[in-house]
């Protein structure tokens, strides 16, 4: 993986992540079931829905305060407990700000 230089960037990567796995899921079941027509079996069949939830990032809001305009934030990382090494959390305001 590459340089993530936002929290908005990181979630994307990870949306991404997410429809890759299901599209090999996708392509893998339609091997199986093309290798159970040439064996003359049934194909198999069902329904599902993708799922898929990461709590590598979440950002909320927590306050704020109408006389300074301040927002209070809160970042919790790697909620998921994977071994993370070499990781910055940057999130740059934009430059109307």
């Amino acid at each position: 993986r590459g340089r993530i230089d936002s929290l908005d960037g990181l979630l994307e990567q990870e949306k991404e992540g997410a429809k890759e796995l299901g599209e090999k899921v996708v392509f893998l079941n339609s091997q199986i079931n093309a290798q159970r027509a040439a064996d003359g079996i049934a194909p198999l069949t069902g329904r599902a829905a993708p799922w898929f939830t990461s709590k590598v990032l979440e950002k909320k809001a927590l306050s704020y305060d109408c006389e300074t305009h301040q927002i209070r934030w809160q970042i919790t990382v790697n909620q998921n407990n994977e071994e993370l090494t070499g990781v910055a959390v940057e999130d740059p305001l934009p430059d109307y700000l």
